[in-house]
């Protein structure tokens, strides 16, 4: 009985790593704030089937507050105008899971250093 437990143990944690393993490939490992500058050279535009309604897909550099950046993903249900600054929330394995428009002003010098700034006039 009791290595009945551990085998069935096993299996769940290979499981359980396994789609953590996946999940983090697709959506990334990325937890709290990210700030992109929005680029529609490279946007993914899908039509939802049996709907009106159309996803767009971004794949960015998010930079965090301290200026460290990585690859974030994440998707809205409008494109967004090229050179608009977002503040993405990430959760691992989850992605993004909010945005908002934010201000050149109100980013931090850091992850301002690792974007670039906008264009006068």
């Amino acid at each position: 009985m009791k290595r009945k437990a551990i085998v069935i143990a096993v299996i769940v944690i290979v499981l359980a790593g396994a789609w953590a393993w996946r999940a983090g490939g697709t959506y990334g490992t990325n937890l709290g704030d990210y700030y992109v500058e929005v680029s529609n050279a490279n946007v993914v535009k899908t039509e939802q089937a049996n709907s009106d309604a159309t996803q767009y897909s971004y794949i960015l550099t998010g930079v965090k507050d301290d200026g460290t950046t990585t690859q974030v993903r994440f998707s809205k249900n409008e494109e967004v105008a090229d050179g608009t600054y977002l503040r993405l929330k990430m959760v691992p394995f989850f992605g993004a899971t909010g945005s908002e428009t934010v201000d050149w002003s109100t980013i931090p010098t850091a992850a301002q250093a690792k974007l670039s700034a906008p264009s006068e006039g």
